[in-house]
């Protein structure tokens, strides 16, 4: 564990330099990061191949077979057998009731085993995540801040003959602040009490040619605490572009750049290597956020993933200070340990770990910052 923590510190060793300049709304990193990189492959990365239970020898892999009830195995990795024309989470039963999908559109390459990007599941699905960062001082005379976060999202995703894929997601998100306030502050009082964040994402994947493929997204959202109306600061528009080469089963190469719409627009590149060395190791070496995973086996009876994440993270609303509005932005930089485990039905997650270099900036001024501290969230997939 250790290992892997120290691994993940390197792969994202500092945000970029900047106090005001806002970000991709880290409301849904966690999805909007996947959602990345996820379409690069028929296979889902809850679940290996079949071909027997975890830890026996490989066996021949079958292109229609069903995963065993008793587990996932290891098969060997095959020669790609033409574009994949099967939809993996179509069959009754679910994950585990799913056929086996054969190589992506184009023959693109794909890395055989328990890690590796996840494709788009046909359908509607559901996130449910809440998270809690714990009490930390802030920047005299600002005291100290605590937060409670709620991240919810409805996504409907439509997957066509050539391969691209579509999805659309309703996105909700709330923030509870537990201070800071001083009565020294005047006019530039703390943080209010709650903000509120309406989210409308737009995906669009692209195979290109064989082994390119694309991504295009377009999230517009709503940012407010209701606190006196709504102008333009409350609304933003976030845009990414990316492409992605699969040199190799082990090796995809991103490439690409997003616009950030918070108190200064801002252009930041999106890409990185993917790398998986073998069927219990992915590594995502990727900016803005980068993931080293670790299948576990079986854990009460469940595939488990032990995984390590780093991430730059803004996010920014319209607020009222004073009796007019501003604008607040908090950027921070997140590193967590978690574990997720599928549950047959879906999936589950729990993550703690050490938030730091954090920042709260206002548009009209008195700004402050806030000390390092410990954050722990959970949530759902289904």
């Amino acid at each position: 564990m250790d290992v892997a923590l120290l691994c993940a510190a390197a792969l994202l060793a500092a945000p970029p330099d900047t106090e005001s300049d806002g970000s991709f709304s880290s409301y849904h990193f966690a999805e909007g990061y996947d959602e990345v990189v996820r379409a690069q492959s028929p296979f889902y990365d809850e679940l290996p191949p079949p071909g027997g239970d975890f830890g026996n020898p490989p066996t021949t892999f079958d292109p229609g077979g069903i995963p065993p009830s008793n587990g996932p195995g290891f098969p060997a990795q095959p020669p790609p057998t033409g574009p994949y024309n099967g939809d993996p989470f179509a069959a009754p039963g679910g994950t585990f009731g799913a056929p086996v999908p054969q190589y992506g559109s184009g023959g693109s390459f794909y890395t055989y085993g328990t890690n590796g990007p996840q494709p788009y599941r046909p359908g509607y699905s559901f996130d449910f995540d809440a998270g809690y960062l714990f009490d930390s001082g802030a920047s005299s005379p600002y005291g100290s801040l605590a937060i409670t976060e709620f991240d919810l999202e409805l996504a409907n995703t439509k997957i066509f003959g050539n391969g691209t894929a579509f999805t659309f997601a309703n996105e909700f998100d709330v923030r509870l602040f537990d201070g800071p306030t001083s009565p020294n502050l005047g006019v530039f009082n703390g943080v209010p009490a709650d903000v509120y964040r309406f989210g409308w994402d737009f995906v669009l994947d692209v195979p290109v040619a064989p082994q390119w493929s694309a991504q295009l997204a377009f999230n517009p959202s709503i940012n407010t605490d209701f606190g006196n109306g709504l102008s333009r600061e409350a609304f933003q528009f976030d845009g990414r572009g990316v492409l992605f080469y699969q040199a190799s089963p082990q090796f995809t190469f991103a490439g690409g750049v997003g616009y950030w719409d918070r108190l200064d627009d801002m252009i930041i590149p999106y890409g990185g290597i993917i790398w998986t060395p073998n069927d219990r190791w992915e590594i995502r070496a990727l900016f803005p956020k980068s993931r080293i995973t670790y299948f576990a086996g079986h854990m009460w009876g469940k595939p488990t993933w032990i995984y390590a994440d780093i991430e730059y993270n803004v996010e920014s609303w319209e607020v009222e200070r004073g009796g007019r509005r501003d604008q607040m932005q908090m950027e921070d930089v997140r590193l967590v340990l978690g574990a997720r485990k599928d549950q047959g039905w879906g999936t589950t997650f729990i993550e703690g770990g050490y938030v730091f270099n954090r920042e709260f900036d206002f548009k009209r001024g008195g700004g402050f910052g806030v000390d390092d501290g410990a954050i722990i969230r959970g949530g759902i997939r289904f």
